[in-house]
Formats: structure tokens, sequence, C-alpha cells
């Protein structure tokens, strides 16, 4: 029974493949044609391919270069009783006081000059495009020239030596131009004021390893001598102003005595590098 119906089957099978127009044969040069037609179909699809992704992995690399021009960083550093100098891509230069901190982006030089600093330098800036100086307290812009810059905490000058700077607030983002023999002091307000009272020489002194101070807080003489000897002094804080001098190649001590003295100050070191300032006699006085 089985067989007779796939018998059948077949049969009608055969009825209707006789009456349909199926061709059952092609000439060789059709069949070549067509398979020459299929390869090259094929290879545009994969040449399309090919492109986009050339063109996609082109850009990702574009995107990872460019990324990686502007991020790379390359510093330059001194610890406490260090000087040094660091040279930029374009030439300049920048002297760097002792624990002085200063940064920039090697493969980006060529689209933006620009520096972070913390610390206090004097920069030698060759002429060229817009050079910026970026701190925590406020930003110095130049074109070409010689200038000064002091950031440490919260306190910001910038002494213009040659040419003409402009410094920038970072909170109140007011702007002052300065001129050579001017110097810019950032107040705790926030805002500038210019001043040429102090000769540039005593300012820049440092990098001569000599220090001038002009009724200056006692407690930032201190601190200069703990980044120019590499010491720790432990001090009373006083309201006392300093004006005076000392210069690197003098002893440590010798420097201590010549600043506590007109205070009527005594110092007792208690570690390799350690000093304790205070009064002399204040036992005796409480």
């Amino acid at each position: 029974m089985t067989n007779q119906n796939t018998h059948t089957d077949l049969q009608e099978l055969d009825r209707h493949l006789e009456h349909s127009n199926i061709r059952w044969s092609k000439s060789k040069d059709e069949v070549w044609s067509e398979l020459q037609y299929s390869i090259s179909a094929r290879h545009r699809k994969t040449r399309r391919l090919f492109v986009t992704l050339s063109a996609a992995a082109g850009i990702i690399l574009l995107l990872g270069l460019t990324v990686f021009m502007r991020l790379y960083t390359e510093t330059a550093e001194t610890a406490f009783g260090e000087h040094s100098i660091a040279k930029l891509p374009d030439g300049s230069a920048v002297e760097l006081n002792a624990a002085t901190q200063i940064s920039w982006n090697p493969f980006w030089w060529r689209f933006n000059r620009e520096v972070n600093f913390q610390g206090e330098g004097f920069f030698k800036v060759v002429p060229g495009s817009s050079f910026s100086v970026v701190s925590k307290k406020g930003t110095t812009t130049v074109l070409g020239t010689t200038f000064n810059i002091f950031a440490r905490g919260d306190i910001y000058s910038v002494t213009c030596v040659t040419g003409k700077v402009r410094a920038e607030a970072t909170v109140t983002s007011q702007k002052v131009i300065i001129n050579p023999g001017e110097q810019a002091i950032l107040e705790k307000s926030g805002t500038f004021i210019l001043q040429n009272t102090k000769p540039v020489k005593e300012i820049t002194g440092w990098r001569n390893h000599m220090f001038t101070f002009t009724g200056a807080p006692l407690n930032e003489v201190w601190n200069e001598i703990e980044r120019q000897y590499n010491v720790e002094l432990i001090f009373p804080n006083t309201n006392h102003n300093y004006t005076g001098f000392f210069s690197r190649s003098m002893d440590l001590e010798t420097v201590l005595d010549l600043v506590c003295r007109p205070f009527e100050f005594t110092f007792v070191k208690t570690q390799e590098r350690t000093y304790v300032i205070s009064k002399i006699n204040a036992k005796d006085s409480d």
C-alpha cells in the first residue's frame, strides 16, 4: 500500500515538471559569466568592508594618538635644598628654586605652550605663540620675555624683568599687565596690587643663592630657610616682620642666629635635621 502511494506521487511530480518552464541546462558561457559575476560581487563587498574597517581603524588610531599627545606629561621638580633648570621643548628655560615643580605636554607643545607650575621659578621664554604658566592661584601669559613667579600655598606674585606679562587671578578672573620692574601681588581678596618698590635683583636674587626680605612675615623667612637647607624648623606663630637677607653659602646655624637675634629668639637642634625655635627665657617668663 505504501509503495503504491509513493509511485502515484512520483507520477504526479513528473506531470508537473513536464508543464513547468524551468530550464534544466545552461551553456558553458552562461555558467562562466554567472560565476564571474558572483565572484566579482563578493570581491566588491569585501573591498567595501575592508575600506570601511580601514577608515574606522584610522579614526580610532588618530583619536588615540591625539589623546596620547594631549595627556602625556613630563615633569621637573626640585627637592628641599636643590636648585635646577628645566628645559622646555621650544628652547625656553625655567630656573627652579627649591621645592618647586613644573610639568608640560611635550608632544602637544607646538599647539599649546602651557606649563603647570608650583613653587618659585625664573622663566626665560623664547618668542613665539602665547606661553601660559598655570598655578593654583593664577595664570601668567606672555609671548616672549623673562619673569619670576612665586606660587606657594596662598601666596602668588609675578615679577616682570623684560617684555610684558599678563597675570590673571583664578578666583576673580582679574587681569593685570605687568611691565618691566613691576611686581603683581595677589591679595587674599583675590585682587592684584602692582608695585615697583622692591628692586628686581632682590626678588630674583635666589638665582644666585641670595635671599632678601623687606618687611616679610617671619614665618615666610623660616619657610624659605627650610626649603634652602632641607631642614625642619619648629617655630612659634608670631606677627613679626623681618627685613634682612641671607646667602645659601652661609652656615645654617649662622643664618638661624642672624634671623633669631633681632626678635630675641633662640634655637636648639633636637634631631639631625630638626631645630626648635623659641623665645629667649620663655620658660622664665611663664
